[in-house]
């Protein structure tokens, strides 16, 4: 099968090769043989990579801009991920067999060293760990993990598992490196050369304890200036004064701050679980049974998802945005009942819906649009991907994403993330009241814009 070209890597090459140039999108297209509909996209997702990419309105050119203080360091690619992945194993375990080096990567995604060990002997008989036989073992044991064969009834190991013969030519590529040694004494093992970078696994445990024998011994060695500098930096990495500095994060954290959880610590004082509660905020009380909790990773907070009995309607509340909670002599018999367990199931993220929606989307197996799809559907109980059928040439769609969901306004507002990537086919209200409401909106405000 021929590997599809990965245009973003080409375009950024090119750019990071004629930075401060500007370059026309005709002559881009023409050198990096990039389609018209494709290009705009990929800019987009290099610009959202931190680059700074100059596209003025209008004007058909694209210029990377630098200055001589910034160094455009080029893309990780997923070889070079591998590759340090099979560092860190051979300088934690030592030295390994191709076998245990591949199931230690595979258990780095959440599943058990005796599960993965289980996928690769239980193939064959002969126990024999040549390429095919282990391909043949993971295709044969594939449905234990939860990945099944498509509707041909093929699995894409590769794809879906991981690349056996990728891992294998990482390994010939770092030994021709010089990186990487191959042991035959008595079995066929590797481990890292002595001219390999040496990688040190620090936990929290250990950076805590370290800390400890610091401050144990600081007065006889408060003079060694690097172990004063490692102790400050690890103390700050763990907190351990349970100070509350501000740091700056890149990306959602999954935690909750000091304020969130002096909230929730107020919130689970009142009996909830078998007693309605009253929940008061600046202007108004509500009368509320708890169906259930949750945290939000979207939002970064606690909900209670539960009826209003003032209104007589299931919502979801925010708990850091109560005033006060005090629990009501009325006994809860909300708490854990199995429609909220459905409800949430449907939710989208954290706001609430009366409604249930089908949904069927439309998107290209491009960049990381086809990972987001699939790390989606994980997590959607109704979700389910399946390729496009007898696909037109000129159809730039690659897959369908079907799922039943609560909350069209966040998904709508997820979808738009995606760009052209994606195209809602339905419901109608996904499609006319927020997709090309949102566009044509945006085309009334602007105007065309025709880059």
């Amino acid at each position: 099968m021929v590997k599809k070209p990965d245009y973003k890597l080409i375009v950024l090459e090119y750019l990071i090769k004629h930075s401060n140039e500007n370059i026309s999108r005709d002559y881009l297209i023409e050198q990096t043989k990039i389609s018209k509909s494709r290009l705009s996209e990929v800019i987009n997702s290099i610009k959202n990579d931190g680059y700074d990419i100059i596209t003025p309105p209008r004007s058909g050119i694209v210029r990377l801009k630098t200055t001589d203080e910034q160094n455009v360091l080029a893309p990780i690619s997923d070889t070079d991920i591998r590759q340090w992945i099979i560092l860190f194993l051979l300088s934690k375990y030592k030295e390994l067999s191709f076998k245990e080096l591949l199931i230690k990567i595979l258990t780095l995604r959440d599943n058990s060293f005796e599960q993965m060990k289980y996928l690769i002997d239980s193939g064959t008989d002969t126990k024999r760990y040549d390429n095919a036989s282990i391909i043949k073992s993971i295709r044969k044991n594939a449905q234990n993990i939860g990945v099944y064969a498509d509707e041909n009834g093929n699995i894409n190991v590769a794809q879906n598992i991981v690349s056996v013969t990728a891992l294998r030519k990482d390994l010939k590529q770092l030994r021709e490196l010089g990186l990487v040694e191959m042991n035959s004494s008595t079995r066929t093992s590797y481990r890292l050369t002595s001219t390999a970078p040496y990688i040190i696994p620090i936990s929290a445990d250990s950076l805590y304890e370290f800390c400890m024998k610091y401050k144990d011994t600081a007065s006889s060695i408060s003079e060694i200036e690097p172990l004063k500098q490692a102790y400050h930096k690890m103390k700050l990495l763990i907190n351990l004064d349970d100070t509350l500095e501000s740091f700056h994060r890149f990306g959602k954290s999954n935690s909750l701050s000091h304020s969130q959880q002096e909230k929730f610590n107020t919130f689970i004082q009142s009996q909830y679980t078998t007693h309605l509660i009253q929940i008061e905020y600046d202007d108004k009380k509500d009368t509320f049974a708890v169906g259930l909790l949750f945290y939000s990773v979207e939002t970064g907070g606690l909900y209670a998802l539960g009826k209003n009995l003032d209104n007589n309607k299931i919502e979801s509340r925010r708990i850091d945005w109560f005033k006060n909670v005090s629990t009501l002599p009325i006994e809860n018999s909300d708490y854990h009942a199995d429609i909220y367990f459905k409800i949430y199931n449907e939710m989208f993220s954290s706001s609430y819906e009366d409604e249930v929606f089908k949904v069927k989307i439309l998107f290209q197996d491009f960049g990381n649009v086809g990972k987001r799809f699939t790390d989606l559907a994980k997590i959607r109980e109704n979700a389910k991907i399946y390729a496009v059928k007898n696909k037109p040439d000129d159809c730039p769609y690659d897959y369908i994403y079907e799922d039943s969901l609560r909350g069209l306004t966040d998904f709508a507002r997820y979808l738009r993330s995606f760009g052209r990537s994606v195209l809602a086919l339905e419901p109608p209200k996904l499609v006319d009241d927020y997709m090309l409401f949102t566009y044509n909106r945006i085309v009334e405000k602007y105007g065309e814009l025709n880059e």
